[in-house]
């Protein structure tokens, strides 16, 4: 320190070069290069600290080295630095990942960067170093930031939350006891971008714990009507018609998917008086539905300018025929979703069969049951060829 960064820097290039030429004086600048590793400058303690495991695989030093590494990444600001640290990190893990797992943690801390690439390096180091011991504390602090995603008007908070889930999912998988706490808290997320990966991360809890699936599988029900996603729709009613296996599951999932349906039809027909509806609130607005009327110049073949009128009539999606408070799944059948309509048939049927298995086909509720899953699929079947011929006209 007395003589500066720079009079530090050529000390460690010289013990390099004399240990590199003799490696029997490497034990006469180990005690040094410690002592090194404490300096103010991070240059200096980031090329001791690699001088040091570049010398000696005591477990003494690469803990040192380890500490100062960890302790880098999280000051320092500059982004190439960082990693470059983690990459150093990265290759220290490989052949002392005991080691190394004391200082997760620490490691961890460099997620309070607002730079994505910064996060996922530091999670790809982290994920292997998560143990027994230590996996409590990590998916504790992976929660708080999946929640600092949503709290934050942080850039790419989409992105990074999607990292988030398929790390805890990953920690989930290799550590069963910490599902539990990690799961319910991931699908309080189903109705936002990283919708994709918390079901998915569901879907695969739902298959591997069985003593979760009554839980689960009832937050999943009370969170169909918040997702709007059909690819997360899709996978929340196979999850749905697939595991849900008591009588009262089946009865509370039958109703669950057939709310959100709404009644047939789903074609045109479906919604009379919700067009009804909106002609009177637009009337009353003083905006009635019509042609609309548009002017634009066009000049003639003498020369002079001319104002040519055009009238064109208001076009109406087939998502327009629901009602403003309908589901969305409802919504999604009406515009003729026909994924989504196959997975909903799909998850009745199987609903209704395993209500055969479980009461009896004399069952009153059974008949109910076996009534409006087929309206509620001749409806949806009926849908798709009203679109076809929309379309060809």
């Amino acid at each position: 320190a007395k003589f500066g960064a720079g009079f530090a820097l050529l000390v460690l290039d010289l013990t390099r070069r004399v240990c590199r030429a003799d490696p029997n004086l490497k034990a006469r600048f180990v005690s040094c290069l410690f002592g090194m590793m404490s300096s103010p400058s991070p240059g200096v303690a980031y090329e001791a600290a690699w001088t040091l495991v570049s010398l000696t695989t005591a477990p003494t030093a690469v803990r040192a080295a380890a500490s100062t590494f960890a302790g880098l990444v999280s000051s320092q600001g500059d982004n190439n630095v960082k990693l470059i640290i983690l990459e150093r990190l990265n290759a220290l893990k490989k052949n002392h990942a005991k080691v190394v797992q004391e200082v997760l943690m620490d490691i961890l801390r460099a997620l309070n960067s607002p730079n994505l690439e910064i996060c996922e390096k530091t999670l790809e180091v982290a994920m292997d170093l998560v143990t027994p011991r230590n996996i409590l504390e990590v998916v504790t602090l992976l929660k708080k930031e999946v929640v600092r995603t949503q709290e934050t008007d942080m850039d790419k908070a989409a992105e990074y939350r999607k990292v988030l889930i398929r790390s805890i999912h990953q920690c989930a998988t290799r550590f069963p006891d910490v599902a539990e706490g990690v799961v319910h808290v991931l699908m309080e997320f189903l109705d936002t971008d990283g919708a994709l990966d918390v079901v998915l991360f569901v879907r695969a809890i739902v298959e591997q714990y069985e003593d979760l699936r009554p839980g689960l599988l009832r937050k999943l029900m009370d969170s169909l009507g918040l997702i709007a996603s059909p690819s997360v729709l899709s996978v929340a009613l196979w999850i749905i018609g697939q595991y849900a296996r008591s009588a009262d599951e089946v009865a509370e999932a039958f109703e669950c998917i057939t709310e959100a349906t709404g009644d047939a039809p789903f074609d045109d027909s479906a919604a009379p008086a919700a067009a009804a509806e909106a002609a009177e609130a637009e009337a009353e607005a003083g905006a009635a539905a019509g042609p609309v009327t548009s002017t634009r110049t066009r000049v003639l073949a003498d020369g002079t300018y001319a104002t040519e009128s055009v009238v064109t009539e208001a076009a109406v999606p087939a998502a327009a025929l629901a009602a403003p408070g309908d589901a969305f799944l409802r919504r999604q059948l009406i515009a003729g979703e026909p994924f989504l309509a196959a997975c909903v048939a799909a998850s009745l049927t199987k609903l209704v069969l395993r209500a055969l298995e479980l009461h009896g086909d004399a069952a009153p509720q059974v008949k109910g049951m076996q009534v409006k899953a087929l309206l509620i699929l001749c409806g949806v079947a009926l849908v798709n060829p009203a679109a076809e011929g929309a379309a060809a006209a």
